[in-house]
């Protein structure tokens, strides 16, 4: 098993570890359920809690893979509408599983050339990441990193965040990582690319690792074309509602789960 991240958690014990999965009674590994967190006494991560709340951009992406797939497979022989309907929706689901497992994989690397260096990694990588390597060394000067700092919230989330650092002054900085193809494409700045749920979520990591002061910033970087990456620093006023927003969620989902 890779020693980096691969996957966002779900579930989090309350110090903090991540807990996504546990040994069923079958004494095989099996993904965390609701039942189990309330029986361990496990919270949720932030990306959980934040699902709450309805993606319109995202959905209607979906809804346009699937529409590219309906109108570009070719009908099979004998092939009811609900055949062809699933085997379009199969279709348009492994692109969108290829588009998130490419932006899994290049979290993955930053955060082994944040710990280690580039040693060892192949070279579509390394021009992928070593540029963004020098646009955090360069912008924040004498920082402590942490790539995947995991933490629990008293308030009963938790989560893991790509990147938290501090300087000799206590300054802190949450950076996420926004990895997909075609950014450079629509020549867009950071305001272009940031949706509301980003600094919902932004603010609830920032809180929950007891900065709630900490620079906010994500950072969209192109996964195709090397050294192209647009950030989005969040104003304190934006920091503000996105937490309130999120607290409002995490109410929500320990209602509806009974949490």
């Amino acid at each position: 098993m890779s020693d980096f991240a691969t996957e966002s958690g779900h579930w989090y014990s309350k110090s903090g570890e991540p807990a996504y999965t546990i040994v069923g009674a079958n004494g095989n590994q099996r993904n965390t359920t609701v039942r189990d967190a309330r029986k361990l006494g496990l919270v949720p991560s932030v990306t959980t809690v934040c699902g709450m709340e309805a993606k319109p951009q995202l959905t209607r992406w979906l809804v346009q893979q699937a529409m590219l797939a309906a109108i570009t497979l070719p009908r099979m022989e004998g092939e009811s509408d609900d055949q062809f309907m699933a085997r379009a929706n199969s279709d348009s689901q492994q692109q969108t599983r290829a588009a998130a497992d490419r932006g899994t994989h290049l979290h993955g690397q930053i955060e082994q050339a944040m710990r280690y260096g580039l040693g060892g990694m192949a070279d579509e990588d390394v021009a992928i990441v070593k540029p963004v390597i020098d646009w955090i060394e360069s912008r924040y000067p004498n920082y402590t990193w942490h790539p995947e700092r995991s933490f629990a919230h008293q308030m009963g989330y938790g989560g893991k965040i790509d990147l938290f650092g501090t300087n000799r002054e206590g300054v802190a900085v949450v950076i996420d990582f926004k990895c997909k193809a075609g950014i450079s494409d629509k020549q867009k700045q950071g305001d272009d690319l940031a949706y509301d749920q980003h600094i919902t979520q932004m603010a609830a990591y920032a809180n929950g690792l007891g900065h709630p002061d900490a620079k906010c910033v994500n950072l969209f970087i192109d996964a195709e074309v090397p050294g192209y990456m647009v950030a989005k620093d969040w104003a304190e006023d934006e920091i503000n509602v996105g937490w309130e927003a999120f607290t409002c969620l995490l109410r929500l989902y320990q209602l509806r789960k009974g949490l």
